[in-house]
């Protein structure tokens, strides 16, 4: 069953038309890639789904609920969990706190209650669930240090981790490798097969091919606000338009 559902999505930017009527429709459990060279709407569809961009027009259904005008906290509340090309953490703040701060958000949210008014400090219960949020992408060390002292590749797990706590269905991923060396481009596909193994659905815009077609079972490839071909990624890899557009005339054997 498909969770999520876009329909006619068109975008301009004054005359300058970005998406021009692009449909798309992603399954439960699925992990679904944007790619397309730079240019090609990727962005801008992303913001339409994760609810940043609200002034186009088409249809987004997710969950069987029409969310086209929904702002991003309602998305969120609804179980769509969001990355950044360069990580969001409260750096000033510890590892740990971090995640608390997104647990009792969540809850705050879900209208759960997060303690008494006067006790500042989480309840045991927060405490071993951020635990165990940190240790679920890698991070069960060194929980009191400040945020802004992790690496680049750490401060995305961290994000994920808050991204996590929130307990989405729909994780919409933006350049989740951006930046990264090559080990921890490595390390971070891992942590993404390990959250597809816990039945969520990714949505990922990616320039690194290998992330891509080591992790999507589908492929979005998109030029000039257009889709070009949508596929598995053999079918995708050995598609002549997408050679011609984007990968290359070498890529249907990569």
């Amino acid at each position: 069953m498909s969770l999520v559902v876009a329909k006619q999505i068109y975008k301009n930017y004054g005359k300058l038309e970005v998406l021009k009527g692009v449909d798309l429709s992603i399954d439960a459990g699925e992990a679904f890639a944007i790619i397309g060279p730079n240019g090609a709407g990727k962005t801008t569809l992303f913001k339409v789904l994760t609810g940043e961009t609200r002034d186009f027009t088409g249809s987004v259904v997710m969950d069987g609920h029409d969310v086209t005008r929904q702002p991003v906290h309602q998305r969120a509340r609804g179980g769509v969990g969001r990355t950044f090309q360069v990580a969001r953490v409260f750096g000033e703040m510890s590892i740990l706190t971090n995640v608390i701060l997104a647990i009792e958000s969540s809850k705050v949210a879900r209208g759960e209650p997060v303690g008494p008014w006067w006790d500042w400090r989480p309840s045991a219960a927060t405490r071993r669930e951020a635990i165990g949020v940190l240790e679920s992408v890698g991070l069960g060390r060194n929980f009191d240090d400040e945020a802004s002292l992790l690496s680049h590749g750490d401060k995305k797990r961290l994000e994920f981790a808050t991204m996590l706590a929130g307990r989405p269905r729909i994780l919409m991923l933006d350049e989740p490798t951006a930046g990264m060396s090559a080990e921890d481009r490595r390390s971070t596909t891992r942590l993404l097969q390990d959250l597809k193994s816990r039945g969520l659905t990714i949505v990922l815009t990616e320039h690194d091919m290998g992330v891509v077609f080591g992790l999507a079972d589908r492929v979005m490839v998109l030029n000039y606000g257009q889709i070009v071909c949508v596929g598995d990624p053999q079918t995708v890899r050995e598609d002549e338009a997408v050679k011609r557009v984007y990968l290359g005339k070498g890529a249907g054997h990569a």
